[in-house]
């Protein structure tokens, strides 16, 4: 049986439609040119809003935390360990039952929509915590004995704990959607496609919001907050799934308790292959584990907020650009040469940047180097970033994409956490031996000036 995409004028094609028109089918799900546009549009829709949400809090939570006065190794344990230990257990728990769920709604969709209202409120909550601060304190004289910065502190780790835990639904099963309801032919093009809305989402971010993150951020978080239950909302009840076979290989009872846990880690781990992809993209995390401070060197450079928004901004228009030429390559080049290629320049990039460790100069001149710096790695990052999905659609097990993709997902959190609180420390104790100029090693190390984008689009 096959579901049809609705027509312009919202009847289902019938068979003479599907007999005159050209129609192109990914498992039992059949689209027309126009129900395929329209797929994709919502999809691309959904990428802009999610991407809109995810970019609000790393990036300012960092200013958020230093403002109140928090330790770089406190704010690695709030900013890295504490999500990367939800990518540990909920990720693959989600991943391993969105893969064997079945219902009319499709096996993606629910655990979207069902945590969906308190991912908002988590991300809102985050916002108001000013707010809450002064709330609280004023209505118990225990919270009153302790500091306001303190409160405000152990308030954003409380919903950023939330937010994470809810995010990781979404997070863990919104990619895998594509490999559902994609065709396959069109994978590589939506990728470039899916690539493109991102990035211009995180542009329009950088370059008109993240300038008034020190002031206004009561309003960002509570704005994306609605724009993400709207937008979002709307793509789950657009986007439909099609029917699953029952999954294969395995009994109900061996999806479920101690012998779910054996399940996965048997069939996720057993194969080396499988195994060295893990551990590829889990060294590419352990860099970006201290981008978190990358943020504290380009102040430290000179630059203000409104010019760090500007370099990401104006490096990601330049993406746009270069991924929409780059995903042609990707169909004719195989997708992990790509990847592997790209890890070995990306390497030999960020050496580039230990030149100042040597020289220091003006903001403003820094700012002109930097932007020249960051144009150049795009068009890499371009390449890399268009191939890194579809890779992991061609390797791994279509029945199982959630799982593989959540057990890759674990083993790269399980060194993020390690990496992230070992981050923390050493930059605290670099400062407290030296006194200062200690965030160009974190900008090293986390290469975020070779690759200035989102971690979650290099999977």
């Amino acid at each position: 049986m096959h579901v049809l995409t609705p027509t312009p004028s919202g009847a289902a094609p019938t068979d003479e439609d599907v007999n005159s028109r050209k129609v192109y089918r990914c498992g039992t799900l059949t689209y027309t040119k126009v129900g395929l546009f329209m797929m994709f549009a919502w999809l691309l829709w959904g990428d802009f809003c999610f991407t809109l949400m995810e970019a609000v809090v790393p990036s300012i939570l960092p200013l958020k935390l230093k403002a109140l006065g928090c330790s770089n190794t406190l704010m690695a344990l709030i900013l890295t360990a504490a999500p990367g230990v939800m990518t540990m257990t909920v990720c693959p728990y989600v991943s391993f039952k969105s893969d064997r769920y079945r219902s009319k709604w499709g096996r993606r969709i629910p655990f979207i929509i069902w945590t969906m209202p308190f991912l908002c409120a988590s991300l809102a909550l985050m916002g108001l915590s000013d707010d809450l601060c002064g709330l609280l304190q004023r209505h118990s004289e225990f919270i009153r004995s302790f500091a306001p910065a303190t409160i405000t502190i152990l308030l954003i780790a409380v919903f950023l704990i939330m937010f994470q835990f809810f995010n990781m639904f979404v997070g863990s099963v919104f990619c895998y959607m594509f490999n559902d309801v994609v065709p396959p032919q069109f994978l590589a093009r939506f990728m470039g496609a899916f690539r493109i809305i991102g990035t211009g989402a995180g542009a329009l971010y950088n370059y008109f919001i993240f300038k008034y993150a020190g002031v206004h951020m009561r309003e960002i978080f509570i704005g994306a907050a609605v724009l993400y239950l709207i937008g979002f909302g709307l793509v789950c009840l657009k986007v439909r799934e099609g029917e699953y076979p029952p999954p294969e290989g395995e009994s109900d009872r061996a999806s479920r308790g101690l012998k779910g846990i054996k399940t996965f880690f048997k069939e996720s781990f057993s194969h080396r292959f499988y195994v060295l992809r893990y551990m590829f993209t889990s060294f590419v995390a352990m860099g970006n584990a201290i981008g978190t401070f990358n943020i504290f060197f380009n102040q430290e450079m000179g630059l203000s907020l409104d010019q760090i928004g500007k370099i990401s901004a104006i490096s990601s228009i330049t993406m746009m650009a270069a991924m929409y030429f780059m995903a042609i390559f990707v169909d004719r080049w195989h997708p992990l040469r790509i990847c592997v290629y790209g890890a070995v320049f990306g390497i030999l990039g960020n050496f580039v940047f230990l030149v100042w460790i040597f020289v220091t100069l003006p903001g403003n001149y820094f700012f002109w180097l930097n932007l020249g710096y960051v144009l150049i790695g795009t068009f890499l990052y371009a390449l890399v970033g268009t191939a890194g999905f579809p890779t992991e659609m061609r390797i791994f097990p279509q029945s199982r994409f959630g799982q593989f993709c959540s057990a890759q997902a674990m083993l790269r959190s399980t060194f993020t956490v390690i990496v992230g609180v070992l981050s923390g420390l050493f930059i605290d104790a670099i400062k407290y031996l030296f006194n200062g100029g200690i965030m160009l090693i974190a900008s090293f190390m986390s290469g975020q000036h070779f690759f200035p984008l989102s971690a979650r689009y290099f999977w």
